[in-house]
């Protein structure tokens, strides 16, 4: 709830460069938390959304700013 009356504080109150900072940084900390649940599947649950061990690593060693 604090994030989402953040987010609105600022995209109410910011410049448009501001909020580019601010969406991009939001999107690099999301990537962080993703890959971070990605490295804590089991075999099992990696065999069950379709992702092969070796493409896991591939996503878990790129940097929180690349896609």
């Amino acid at each position: 709830m604090a994030d989402i009356a953040h987010h609105n504080l600022i995209n109410s109150q910011a410049s448009p460069g501001l909020q580019r900072l601010f969406a991009t940084l939001s999107l690099w900390r999301r990537r962080v938390r993703e890959r971070e649940q990605l490295a804590r599947l089991s075999e099992h649950d990696l065999r069950d959304i379709g992702v092969a061990r070796g493409t896991l690593y591939d996503e878990l060693r790129k940097p929180f700013w690349r896609p």
